[in-house]
């Protein structure tokens, strides 16, 4: 693999890495606020916590093992989720990991979010959330150049026939 390809991938890493851990402590701090726990919050609090440890494990692949097809799969995956922010009939779901840029629509309107070393987790169930619906372009760009560099690293395995 090119020096140039292993940068990308330790940036990509690196971003995950940074968002995951940036994303714990958004979930310290929101724990921190909760006065009462129940069932469904710890539910959605223990969903956060694997999302962004997730994210971290996906991050320390890309740029500390060997196995960087590993790496970018684990990379493709986070990004996958990352991809759509939603919220539906009081249902929803928002997570990004170390950078988003989001366009999408908000109750009416056009929303336009951008926001870089920022992690977000939002989890809504039966609440009176206003109908929005987000695609992380920051994420269709990890999500290509994954798929991309995955592509080469496998044309130039000497695994491929």
């Amino acid at each position: 693999m090119k020096i140039r390809s292993v940068n990308i991938l330790k940036l990509i890493g690196w971003i995950q890495i940074i968002g995951g851990i940036t994303g714990l402590g958004l979930i310290g701090y929101l724990l921190l606020q909760t006065v009462e726990i129940t069932g469904a919050i710890l539910l959605i609090y223990l969903i956060g916590i694997s999302l962004f440890i997730f994210s971290i494990y996906t991050g320390n692949t890309l740029v500390f093992s060997l196995d960087k097809s590993r790496g970018l799969v684990l990379t493709i995956i986070n990004q996958l989720l990352q991809l759509i922010q939603f919220s539906i009939l009081g249902y929803g779901i928002s997570y990004s990991s170390g950078a988003e840029l989001l366009i999408g629509l908000k109750g009416r309107s056009l929303d336009f979010n951008f926001a870089i070393v920022v992690s977000t987790f939002i989890m809504s169930i039966n609440s009176n959330h206003v109908f929005l619906i987000d695609v992380n372009l920051f994420a269709v760009l990890i999500l290509v150049i994954s798929i991309i560099l995955y592509n080469r690293l496998k044309m130039n395995s000497p695994h491929c026939s």
